[in-house]
C-alpha cells in the first residue's frame, strides 16, 4: 500500500484548503520558516506541523507508515485518557480522513499546540543548576507513578516526548501508548533505542513497559545533577540521548558512563545504579521493578532561610545573591580582602575576647596569711625607723617574712590542688580523653573497613556485569549459529 513520504506531506500542507478535511485546519495557516516553507518536526513515526487558526495553534501529526489498527488504538487511548483525566496528557482528536494526497485520505491526529521546552533543551539550559535538575527528576518520577497507577504505559518515554510547560511536565506522542483496553495486542513501535531495553520486542506491550525507560531517564538526570564530571558527556539539546545510550545497555561492562555512576560520591546515585544494572540482563521486561519517587527521599533540597547578618559581616561577605530556581539562597563573596580566602582570622577582629575562667572556692586562709605578713613587715619597718629594734634583727625579719609567706602560700595551694574532689574530676577528665581517643581509633578502623568493603563490592559487581555480558554475547552468538543452521536446513 502506498503511503506518503515526508516530502510529499511537505508539499501537500502548503495548500491547507485543498488537503485538510477539518474546517479549522482547512482555514488555518501552516507555520512556516524564514523561507516561507512549512516547518515540520520529524520523528520516526510521524511528521508534525503547526497550524494557526485565528490565534489558536494546533499540532497536526501526519503518520509516516501504515498501521492497520491505528484508528482502533487511538479510539481506545482517547476514551481511556478522558476517563483518567491525568494532568500530564493533552486532549486530541483522531481524524481518519485527515489529509488527502493523490486522491486518497490518510489519518492525522489534531491536538492543541503546547509552548514549552523539550526535556533535553531544558536540561541544557539548567545544566549547572543541580536543584532544578533534582526537582525535574522528582516531577518525572511522579509522572511515571501516575501513569503506572492508571495502568498506562507511554511506550516511548524519551526526551523528545517530554515537554516542560510553565514548569510542569507534559506528555506528547501517544502512538505507541498502552491502555488496558488494548491488552493482548502487540506494540506498533519499539521506541527510541537509547531509552529502551535491548531485549524489547513487539510482544512487550503492557502496563510495565515504561519501567526501563523511567530508570534510564531518572539515572541520567540524577547523574547530571549530582556529578558535575558527567556533564561533559551531555551532548546538549538536540542530541539523541540525555546521558545513557543504547551502547551502554548492550555492553555495560565496557560502559564508561555506567562505571562513573557506580563510583559516584553520592550514595543515592551509586545505590540506584547498582539496582539498575541487573535489569540490563532481564529476559522478561515485566521483571524490571518500577522506580518510585521515594527513592530520592535521601536527597535533601536546600531551602532559603532568612538570615539577619551584622553590617560588618555584610561588608565582608557581600550582598545576598538571587535565590536559585529551586529556592536555595547563596551569598556572593565580594572582592578579596587582605586575609587569605580560606582563612578565618578576620573574624577575630570582630569577636570579643573570652572572659577569664572564674576561680571557684574560698581563699580566706591565703588572704589572712597575706594580711598578717603585711602587718609583720610594717611592724618591722616601724621598729627599725623608731630605733628600739636592732638593725640586724629587723633586716632578718624583713628577709624571712616574704619567705615564710611564700612557703605558707605554696603549702596552701598544694593542699587545695590535691583536694579529693579535684583529683576525682581530673581522673574523670583523663578517662574521657582516653575514651575519646579509643572511639576515634575505632571510627578510623571502621571507616577503613567500610572503604575496603565498598571497593570489594564494586569489584565483585564489575565481575558479575562482565560475566553477564559475556554470557549474553555467547547466547546471541549461539542463537545466530542455530538460525543459520536452520536456514541452511530449510534451503
Amino acid at each position: 500500500m502506498w503511503w506518503p513520504s515526508p516530502s510529499e506531506y511537505q508539499d501537500a500542507v502548503q495548500n491547507p484548503k485543498t488537503v485538510f478535511a477539518d474546517s479549522e485546519l482547512r482555514d488555518g495557516v501552516v507555520v512556516s520558516d524564514a523561507l516561507g516553507l512549512p516547518k515540520p518536526i520529524s520523528g520516526s513515526f510521524a511528521t508534525v506541523y503547526q497550524v494557526d487558526y485565528r490565534g489558536r495553534r494546533h499540532a497536526v501529526r501526519c503518520f509516516l507508515r501504515h498501521v492497520p489498527d491505528i484508528a482502533q488504538r487511538y479510539a481506545a487511548i482517547s476514551a481511556y485518557l478522558q476517563q483518567t483525566a491525568l494532568p500530564y496528557t493533552v486532549e486530541f482528536s483522531f481524524l481518519p480522513q485527515g489529509i488527502r494526497l493523490r486522491g486518497q485520505w490518510f489519518p492525522i491526529v489534531k491536538m492543541d499546540w503546547l509552548e514549552g521546552s523539550r526535556l533535553d533543551v531544558f536540561v541544557a539550559q539548567h545544566l549547572n543548576d543541580s536543584l532544578a535538575l533534582l526537582d525535574l527528576t522528582r516531577q518525572f518520577l511522579e509522572l511515571a507513578r501516575a501513569l503506572r497507577l492508571a495502568n498506562i504505559a507511554h511506550g516511548d518515554l524519551q526526551h523528545g516526548n517530554l515537554l516542560i510547560v510553565n514548569g510542569q511536565l507534559r506528555l506528547l506522542d501517544y502512538d505507541g501508548m498502552f491502555v488496558p483496553t488494548l491488552a493482548g495486542r502487540p506494540s506498533n513501535e519499539l521506541g527510541q533505542p537509547n531509552y529502551q531495553h535491548p531485549a524489547r520486542t513487539a510482544r512487550d506491550f503492557g502496563p510495565t513497559l515504561d519501567n526501563f525507560s523511567v530508570w534510564v531517564i531518572a539515572l541520567s538526570l540524577l547523574g547530571l545533577a549530582l556529578d558535575p564530571d558527567l556533564r561533559f558527556a551531555f551532548a546538549g539539546g538536540g542530541g539523541e540521548a540525555l546521558l545513557l545510550q543504547q551502547s551502554d545497555f548492550a555492553n555495560p561492562a565496557q560502559s564508561k558512563l555506567l562505571s562513573a555512576l557506580q563510583r559516584s560520591p553520592n550514595s543515592v546515585l551509586r545505590n540506584l545504579t547498582q539496582t539498575f544494572l541487573p535489569y540490563l540482563f532481564a529476559r522478561d521486561l515485566n521483571a524490571i521493578a518500577p522506580l518510585e519517587p521515594n527513592a530520592l527521599a535521601a536527597l535533601q533540597t536546600a531551602k532559603a532561610t532568612p538570615v539577619n547578618l551584622p553590617d560588618w559581616l555584610h561588608e565582608r561577605m557581600g550582598s545576598a545573591a538571587a535565590p536559585a530556581s529551586a529556592g536555595a539562597a547563596e551569598l556572593a563573596p565580594s572582592a578579596p580582602a587582605a586575609p587569605a580566602p580560606n582563612s578565618a582570622d578576620w573574624l577575630l577582629d570582630h569577636v570579643s575576647p573570652a572572659p577569664p575562667p572564674p576561680l571557684n572556692g574560698s581563699f580566706r586562709a591565703e588572704q589572712t596569711l597575706l594580711v598578717l605578713l603585711g602587718l609583720v613587715i610594717f611592724a618591722a619597718l616601724a621598729l627599725l625607723f623608731l630605733g628600739p629594734l636592732d638593725p640586724l634583727i629587723g633586716a632578718a625579719m624583713l628577709a624571712l617574712a616574704p619567705l615564710v609567706g611564700a612557703a605558707a602560700l605554696s603549702v596552701g595551694f598544694m593542699v587545695r590542688y590535691n583536694d579529693p574532689e579535684r583529683r576525682k574530676a581530673a581522673r574523670i577528665a583523663q578517662t574521657h580523653v582516653q575514651e575519646k581517643a579509643r572511639l576515634e581509633n575505632q571510627i578510623q578502623t571502621l571507616t577503613a573497613r567500610r572503604a575496603q568493603l565498598d571497593q570489594e563490592s564494586q569489584g565483585a559487581l564489575q565481575k558479575l556485569v562482565q560475566r553477564q555480558s559475556d554470557n549474553a554475547f555467547e547466547e546471541k552468538r549461539t542463537l545466530a549459529e542455530l538460525d543459520r543452521a536452520w536456514q541452511t536446513a530449510q534451503a
